[in-house]
């Protein structure tokens, strides 16, 4: 087959998972599956990131270096160029995250939808992601497409409910986990916190700063647990947080707090190894993945009550509500590390069923099934 794939997400921030999931999963497709051609949709100036595993035998790569703001109107507005001329002719096309569409003619559209926060909770996100929302369309985008991708079953609940998409049209296919992620060498351990000056004992955020990861809950619990007595610092991995953010953070830092910046993926093991617990307390998350690589790691979650999570980390990470209750269990986590080593070892028993290699393989039959139906 050839098969066309939308290859944008490639250039989203460093770090989000959006991206991610995207690189990774292409990645392993194009590796696993050889014998097709994949036919790869890129806009914009830049390509993809230093680094990336899919300079292939297989790959085509359609570079259209066209300013992506003009694209993606003409898309809107007119659904032009179309997909025939964009990537000429495949036998389906592969969208790994919303985004604006080509005109399709008969080809079939395999869709990947993470989740349903921007419709759920539009305050979360900023005008400018309100307004793209609104131009891509996702109602029309489910609709176009001959089979949906969710990242979890939460999510394919949610968009059965929210959409009223059949259910049959949509199946839930688990992102993996980097096996480069995985108990850290003491080496390791050594490098990492001489380079980055790490503290005795820390906890760790790994993200974006933005509403939905609910960063104010975590850094008001950890400036809770710091007045009652919490020896261990915050480690936040991540951009720079915005100026809207700085005087929050500037008092977060006071008390222990250190942002990174992001980090090199090598170095990755040896930060989730060292850390006391990973901490993710968001309002909303379509997958999250770092309680699940820091569990890979060997490190327990400290996460929001959300039922992905009860999905994903299950019984590898305690629940948060408030920042009364961020405070509590930080204290608790610091306290009793027999705790810390059950939680990671209920944990890590999960892990089997977040690979790559299932990921791309589920993906693969639901790109051949929309192919043969078309």
């Amino acid at each position: 087959m050839r098969i066309g794939v939308d290859a944008r997400p490639f250039a989203s921030p460093t770090g989000r998972g959006v991206g991610h999931y995207a690189e990774q999963l292409v990645g392993e497709l194009i590796a696993r599956y050889p014998e097709d051609t994949w036919v790869l949709l890129q806009t914009g100036r830049r390509a993809w990131r230093p680094g990336s595993p899919l300079r292939k035998r297989n790959v085509e790569v359609r570079h259209v270096r066209v300013p992506n703001k003009l694209m993606n109107a003409s898309l809107a507005m007119a659904g032009r160029p179309s997909l025939r001329r964009l990537l000429g002719p495949v036998d389906a096309f592969f969208m790994p995250n919303l985004g604006f569409l080509p005109r399709l003619g008969k080809t079939p559209l395999v869709l990947t939808v993470h989740d349903l926060s921007f419709e759920r909770s539009p305050e979360l996100y900023t005008r400018k992601e309100r307004l793209w929302h609104a131009g891509v369309r996702p109602r029309r985008l489910v609709g176009a497409a001959g089979r949906v991708i969710t990242v979890s079953v939460e999510s394919r609940r949610e968009l059965v409910r929210w959409y009223g998409v059949p259910s049959a049209k949509v199946s839930a296919v688990h992102p993996g986990i980097d096996p480069a992620l995985r108990s850290p060498t003491a080496a390791e351990r050594r490098r990492v916190r001489r380079k980055y000056g790490l503290p005795g004992e820390y906890f760790l955020y790994v993200g974006a700063y933005e509403p939905r990861k609910n960063l104010p809950r975590l850094l008001d619990g950890y400036q809770s647990a710091k007045k009652r007595g919490l020896k261990a610092d915050l480690i936040m991995v991540g951009p720079e947080p915005p100026a809207p953010w700085r005087r929050r953070f500037d008092v977060a830092r006071a008390a222990g707090a250190k942002v990174l910046g992001y980090v090199p993926a090598g170095d990755k093991p040896g930060l989730y190894g060292e850390a006391l617990a990973t901490a993710l307390v968001s309002r909303q998350e379509g997958f999250g993945f770092p309680p699940l690589e820091s569990l890979a790691c060997g490190t327990p979650g400290l996460v929001s009550p959300l039922r992905i999570f009860d999905e994903t980390v299950g019984p590898g990470a305690l629940r948060v509500g408030s920042a009364a209750a961020v405070a509590r269990e930080l204290l608790r986590l610091e306290r009793s590390p027999a705790l810390r080593r059950r939680l990671a070892a209920k944990g890590k028993s999960r892990l089997g069923r977040f690979r790559w290699s299932r990921a791309a393989a589920g993906t693969y039959r639901l790109i051949k099934e929309a192919a043969q139906e078309s």
